[in-house]
């Protein structure tokens, strides 16, 4: 087939999301995989977004695979998902480095104005456009500057809107969100704890957003140090996430993935694993064998029958998932090179310190190469080379 000159493909045709850099380029590349998806309606794409995302909108849509605007995050990922993508994070990233690219070549913007008019109301439009540029600076990082921002575009619309009107109760949510993220995890907890009880009220219990709000506040809980809590928030909610939106919904299933990890922190590796192996069959029929979702839940069952205390298990396990690891994402990928140090370790472990010398010996200087000499992964897998070879002398001399 023809490409458009402004796609990036490799010789066989296929997309290369990394090498995206223009707002021309991204457009092209979401022209070409709207037609391998069969080029589905709009009506179509429509139906197929997922409760809780970003509606797709005929304009909206239009103008991205024109190219005429970048598409939000959130318009990029309901599109890519409707048109059968299952990850989006190539995509996002993609969107993020046109954005950047943007930004960097774009004449600078005169200084921000946060002041109010004389008279004390709000001018909300220019609020909204403070909104956009808290949203850009979350999606490169700097989420300090966000937070900072964030606050104020609070304020602002609760002096506008009130303090209970929908719209003011997303900046406060995304105020708690941003928190979290710029590295305090308490105080995002405590705003989502008082944030709930709001969206109780207005929106009611069971309400996708008081639902997001109860999710938000179990994970910022068990980030800030509660594990036992968050677990019981997440037990709490996944019934209601399983009535409400349905058993195999992502967001149902994202919550019995955090419920397991939560319940080994909390100090039950057995039940753990018991979680995580319930859960992977579905993840499999959801998903697909191969989805990253999928694999990482097959990390997490080796991963705690390790801390249940059956090495050998894990051993097989982490086996069995390291080939499929060096087919999916590749022999190199840092993931993959994270199976082969679990796998060496367990091996020796479970009872042989040579085979344990041996794989690490032939993980070492991967990991010198792929992520440096002196990384701390790299760090790890030398000094763990260095035990297993004196364990395997000590076999020997017995």
């Amino acid at each position: 087939m023809d490409h458009d000159p402004a796609l990036p493909a490799d010789a066989d045709g296929a997309i290369t999301l990394e090498a995206i850099r223009t707002r021309q380029q991204l457009a092209a590349a979401l022209r070409v995989l709207h037609i391998r998806a069969d080029e589905p309606s709009l009506r179509t794409l429509a139906n197929r977004v997922i409760p809780g995302q970003a509606a797709l909108g005929r304009t909206t849509v239009s103008e991205m695979l024109n190219g005429r605007k970048l598409p939000s995050k959130a318009v990029l990922t309901s599109f890519v998902l409707a048109c059968g993508e299952t990850d989006p994070t190539g995509w996002q990233r993609a969107r993020n480095r046109v954005r950047l690219a943007e930004l960097h070549t774009s004449p600078p913007p005169p200084p921000l104005d946060t002041s109010e008019p004389p008279s004390g109301t709000i001018d909300i439009e220019r609020w909204r456009i403070v909104a956009q540029v808290a949203e850009e600076l979350a999606c490169i990082g700097r989420y300090d500057l966000a937070c900072t921002l964030q606050t104020q575009i609070h304020h602002a619309f609760a002096t506008h809107h009130g303090p209970e009107h929908l719209k003011t109760l997303v900046t406060r949510h995304d105020l708690a969100d941003l928190t979290g993220k710029a590295g305090d995890p308490a105080a995002a907890r405590d705003q989502f704890a008082a944030l709930l009880p709001v969206y109780e009220r207005v929106l009611g219990a069971e309400h996708p957003d008081t639902l997001r709000t109860r999710y938000d506040l179990a994970y910022l809980t068990g980030k800030a140090g509660d594990p036992a809590a968050a677990r019981d928030q997440f037990a709490a909610l996944l019934p209601v996430r399983e009535r409400v939106l349905g058993a195999e919904h992502p967001d149902t299933l994202r919550t019995r993935y955090d419920l397991a990890d939560l319940t080994g922190k909390a100090g039950d590796p057995a039940a753990a694993r018991d979680q995580f192996a319930a859960l992977l069959p579905v993840r499999e029929r959801v998903l697909g064998a191969e989805h990253p979702d999928t694999l990482t839940t097959r990390h997490y069952i080796a991963y705690w029958t390790r801390e249940a205390g059956d090495a050998a298990a894990a051993r097989d396990q982490y086996a069995a998932l390291l080939h499929v690891g060096e087919r999916v994402l590749g022999a190199e990928h840092p993931d993959t090179l994270t199976i082969r140090y679990d796998l060496a370790y367990l091996t020796g472990k479970a009872g042989d310190p040579a085979a344990a010398r041996d794989q690490f010996a032939a993980l070492l200087p991967v990991r010198e190469r792929v992520l440096g000499a002196e990384h701390p992964d790299t760090l790890t897998t030398r000094l763990q080379l260095a035990f297993w070879k004196k364990t395997a002398r000590r076999r020997n001399y017995r």
